[in-house]
């Protein structure tokens, strides 16, 4: 099931054994979407869905694999009746399809990380399509510069993106449009956390990130800032407090430059079991309002109730310079399934995640929870250790024909910061053969500043709503096999309305010990703007190393 590996890893536990027999065996239908992700994943959520990374670093032990490399070769063949994913011109076409990938995770000493990478090159036969070439990475990684004490965390990937929400949605990469662009994003973060006088908690924590949109049609962004803050005690034992403060600047090649500063000061409550309640005040100084500088005093608080490691709740609201901002969530792992129920309101640019660095509330805004978060949390009482967890989540992944990304989360290439409102349920179920995941989503986003470029789609002032669902079942038919199959629904409205429906059905099996192949039926259609009809059929072969 491996190419090789640095060095000989411990045997997983028979329990995680048992869960990868269930699991069958890899079979790639969608190269670059379906190979894994890496286990640095951020957490997603009060209580944390994510994989490991948002902990302090530390070296390989108790038969923790240093590093686990796997390299592979696919291919597929496409039949489609639509290759330009056209309305009124459809065109048939066979598309052949080469995909060389390589996989790498684990920890080393003072290192650990990830990364996944595939390129794939596509052939057309019919239709207008020429060659076209795909990248899909997703890498991450943690250094560890001092023990216990400062870190720096990096990340970086290029995927598929949509221009504009409003206009043609492409089920996978090899039906290109001219609204989706080739994005590639690259962050760095240095952190630093001890204790001053042994009496007071610190935490700093620097970051930047790039985004190239790959186009002229769609704006680059950068974001910098930092986020340093302080806790500690009290003369009364279930007292304590807080400070923060925070610095976030957004800058787009099409758009103007904006910026957050934002400190808070709070008092934390821990007398009741299991209970924490939190009071703070707020000063917001902001231009992302107005063209000038605007500075603003608020105040919020919220509650935090964490019975036991697998349940957690959160209510957090707070006023601020843009109206309110909140987050409600409500996280439980059961023995056989995971749920996961939330609503964020705050500050983004568009892409899945907070205005940088970060949210308000510390730790990642909760964004659109992904099958890979998901099943992780699941896994957590198979395989306790985060990188052997990871191993075993995108392996069952893999098996089952499963995108670890999948999700129904909006994502666009915007050229500001808006107002988004996100609402999300999400769970997932492991039986003996079956795995079934369900999740429903309901974003709206904002326009906030009084100045917009004309193509933009806020520029007529009304919001953006997305609405949708996406379900996936998988059944074990055979030790060998597994049928797998999906079902999601996206229905985009404000300057113009759109409905995105897609159905996969796909078998895959295991043909030798390192190699397996899949053929996967697909229908897609999209009503109102940039409608079309699109009937598939795609056969794979792969190949590990």
């Amino acid at each position: 099931m491996t190419a090789w590996r640095v060095r000989a890893a411990g045997g997983l536990p028979w329990a995680a054994l048992l869960v990868l027999a269930a699991g069958g065996v890899p079979a790639h239908a969608q190269f670059g979407s379906a190979l894994g992700v890496g286990a640095a994943e951020g957490a997603a959520g009060a209580g944390g869905l994510g994989g490991f990374g948002e902990g302090g670093g530390g070296g390989g032990s108790g038969g923790t694999p240093p590093f686990y490399i796997t390299t592979g070769l696919g291919a597929s063949l496409t039949a489609t009746n639509n290759v330009s994913l056209s309305s009124n011109d459809s065109q048939s076409s066979l598309i052949l399809t080469a995909t060389p990938y390589i996989q790498a995770f684990g920890q080393r000493g003072w290192l650990r990380g990830s990364l996944s990478y595939a390129l794939s090159a596509s052939v057309y036969s019919g239709g207008d399509q020429r060659t076209t070439f795909n990248n899909s990475l997703s890498a991450q990684g943690t250094a560890e510069l001092i023990r216990s004490r400062m870190y720096v965390d990096a990340t970086a990937s290029i995927s598929r993106q949509m221009i504009s929400p409003f206009g043609t949605q492409s089920p996978s990469p090899i039906f290109n449009n001219a609204n989706s662009t080739q994005v590639s994003t690259v962050s760095v973060a240095p952190r630093l956390n001890g204790q001053i006088a042994g009496q007071v908690d610190y935490s700093a924590r620097a970051f930047y990130s790039y985004s190239s949109s790959g186009t002229s049609l769609a704006s680059d962004s950068s974001t910098f800032g930092a986020i340093a803050s302080f806790n500690g005690s009290t003369r009364w034992s279930n007292l304590g407090w807080g400070l923060n403060f925070s610095y976030r600047e957004v800058r787009f090649s099409q758009g103007r430059n904006e910026f957050d500063q934002l400190n808070w000061v709070a008092l934390h409550y821990s007398g009741i079991p299991d209970v924490v309640l939190t009071a703070r005040a707020n000063q917001e100084t902001s231009n992302i309002t107005s063209l000038n500088n605007e500075t603003h005093y608020g105040y919020g608080g919220g509650i935090r109730w964490a019975p036991s490691p697998r349940t957690d709740f959160t209510v957090q609201y707070d006023t601020r310079v843009f109206g309110s901002s909140h987050l409600y969530a409500f996280n439980y792992r059961a023995p056989r399934s995971v749920w996961s129920i939330s609503s964020t309101q705050g500050l983004s640019t568009g892409q899945g995640g907070g205005f940088g660095g970060g949210g308000f509330y510390g730790g990642s805004v909760p964004a659109n929870t992904t099958a890979y978060q998901l099943l992780f949390a699941a896994f957590a009482s198979i395989q306790p250790d985060p990188v052997l967890r990871a191993q075993l989540v995108n392996n069952f992944l893999r098996a089952n024909g499963i995108d670890p990304n999948a999700t129904i989360a909006p994502s666009y290439l915007p050229n500001q910061v808006t107002e988004q409102l996100s609402n999300q349920a999400s769970v997932a179920w492991l039986g003996k053969r079956d795995t079934a995941m369900l999740s429903v989503n309901q974003t709206r986003s904002t326009r906030l500043g009084p100045l917009s470029n004309p193509g933009n789609d806020f520029a007529n002032g009304q919001p953006i709503t997305w609405l949708g669902f996406s379900g996936t079942w998988s059944h074990r038919l055979t030790p060998r096999s597994n049928l797998t199959a999906t079902l999601s629904q996206q229905q985009t409205s404000g300057a113009a309305d759109s409905t995105f429906r897609t159905a996969n059905l796909m078998w895959s099996s295991q043909v030798a010990e390192r190699a397996s192949a899949a053929l996967m039926g697909s229908y897609s259609v999209q009503r109102g703007s940039g409608g079309y009809d699109m009937f598939s059929i795609t056969a794979t072969f792969n190949i590990q190393f």
